[in-house]
């Protein structure tokens, strides 16, 4: 009798506490719903499931939904909107971007990057505080201009190898070229960052290629999904398992090159340098290339990294420098495709540039500087179609958007693909004119109108990387084919994922050029 008092007495008190806790969670709510009411709604949101419910699950149609959501709402330049129990605010100001991405203390990647751990672990990408700091100053040597010199050669050899295969699509009507540019792209950022060419363009290892292009697909379902962000409901899904599968791939190639490079360089170190497994790079002038594994691993000799930190920053280095360039490519040549005439004088500027090689044919790094309106056309692409559409921050501290103050804990979403077209700014932003870049044109504008590889101390690390890259790339495909876009911009369905890319492909006609 005693017991049965006891259970009682124990079950009475945590429904209590349950109920307490409850009461303290919707006072909280209500709170917090009071600080935000004045932000404007996209729509009026659910109770308990928010906006959730109301997100169209079709990548174009969610695409279509965010980008009329912060149109209809341009003037007061922000919106809340609601995912489960979580508010998300979104800016699209250039005033209001400025105070958050230019502040110190706010660089915490907001929680639904949480998903992406699994993945990454908490690289570059997705840790904070004091572990990214220490890994940024880490890094940040990797990607001096003199390590990025030595990628050249790669961008190059792979570009020739991508310019071989489209010549057999060359003349025989329309194709979709995203393939052809995803695989060129993988092929470099597998051997500038692991040292390992893994001949994607030649069709070899299909499954961890297949593998990191469904990747961005599931996290972004499921970040928009609050019923599937419990580890213990997701696992249990068909997309769940579908992503352990891709994560066991990823991360068996990742850590087998790692393991590989390892063996290496204790046989290189013992005395054997030609060993017949080292698979060192060289440049055209015979000087070895240090891949961004290579320097990693510096720091794992050292005991400053573990192994899995190494694997970290590959997997971030991987996903940040593929498919982010890979798309901001595959727009540019669909724009260029539209515009003949922009076409022609682009190509009269590659056809110069060829022209002054040297005797060998071998780019020098200090001649990409010349290529100044190709870089004027590659950053008017990444303005109308910015490689990552949406950047994310928890506050760690509040924060106040002209009236409006959001406090502290609260999640901001940064939305480039808005930001990027706001009439203030931009004159006629829906238009392709990449003279808006020139210097002359660029004066008196705020610097964060236009952050295609974000901004302040986040910013992206590897950006002239990816610029080195695609002017490599882009010229040697308009030095050797005439481009003509077969699809009008308005029927490519576009897709929002973590990285804004085309769902039914880029479909291009192209002739071969006699130089």
């Amino acid at each position: 009798m005693m017991a049965l008092e006891l259970f009682g007495i124990i079950v009475t008190i945590l429904l209590c506490l349950i109920c307490v806790w409850l009461i303290w969670m919707a006072w909280k709510r209500i709170q917090l719903c009071k600080v935000l009411s004045s932000i404007p709604v996209p729509l009026t949101p659910w109770p308990i499931f928010g906006h959730a419910l109301q997100m169209k699950r079709d990548p174009h149609e969610f695409y279509i939904q965010i980008r009329s959501w912060m149109e209809n709402l341009r003037e007061k330049g922000l919106t809340c909107v609601w995912i489960g129990p979580k508010p998300f605010i979104g800016i699209f100001k250039a005033e209001f971007v400025e105070i958050l991405l230019s502040s110190q203390k706010n660089i915490t990647k907001m929680p639904l990057y949480t998903f992406l751990h699994p993945w990454f672990g908490e690289g570059l990408l997705t840790s904070a505080g004091s572990k990214w700091k220490s890994r940024r100053r880490l890094l940040t040597p990797a990607f001096h201009f003199k390590i990025l010199n030595g990628f050249v050669s790669v961008y190059q050899k792979q570009s020739a190898v991508l310019v071989q295969l489209l010549q057999a699509k060359a003349g025989k009507g329309e194709f979709n070229i995203v393939p052809y540019i995803t695989h060129c792209v993988l092929d470099i950022i597998c051997e500038t960052s692991m040292g390992f060419d893994i001949k994607s363009q030649f069709g070899r290892n299909s499954e961890y290629t297949e593998a990191v292009l469904s990747m961005s697909e599931l996290v972004q379902e499921r970040q928009k999904s609050p019923w599937l962000w419990p580890d213990l409901i997701y696992n249990m899904t068909s997309s769940g398992k579908k992503h352990r599968k891709n994560l066991n791939i990823l991360h068996d190639f990742t850590n087998k090159v790692i393991n590989k490079r390892i063996q290496q360089r204790k046989t290189q170190k013992s005395g054997n340098p030609c060993s017949s497994d080292t698979t060192a790079l060289y440049s055209p002038s015979n000087r070895p290339i240090r891949a961004f594994l290579d320097l990693l691993l510096e720091e794992y000799d050292q005991s400053y990294l573990t192994k899995k930190d190494v694997r970290e920053e590959v997997d971030t280095f991987m996903f940040e420098g593929h498919d982010t360039t890979s798309a901001s490519l595959q727009w540019t040549i669909h724009l260029l495709g539209h515009h003949p005439d922009i076409l022609s004088r682009l190509q009269t500027e590659v056809d110069e540039f060829f022209e002054c090689l040297p005797n060998d044919g071998n780019i020098k790094p200090d001649q990409l500087k010349d290529l100044n309106f190709l870089e004027c056309v590659i950053k008017e692409a990444l303005r109308l179609f910015p490689s990552v559409p949406l950047i994310g921050r928890e506050l760690t501290e509040e924060c106040k958007f002209g009236p409006h103050l959001v406090p502290k804990g609260c999640s901001v979403i940064v939305g480039p693909m808005a930001l990027h077209r706001d009439p203030e700014v931009w004159d006629e932003p829906d238009v392709f004119n990449p003279d808006r870049f020139l210097p002359e044109n660029n004066i008196g504008r705020n610097p964060y109108a236009y952050i295609p590889f974000s901004a302040g101390p986040r910013n992206c690390i590897g950006q002239k990387f990816a610029l080195m890259e695609e002017k490599v790339v882009l010229a040697t495909i308009l030095h050797h084919f005439n481009i003509k876009s077969t699809q009008a911009t308005d029927d490519i369905k576009i897709s929002t994922e973590l990285v804004l890319k085309s769902i039914n492909g880029i479909m291009v006609k192209l002739e071969t050029r006699t130089i």
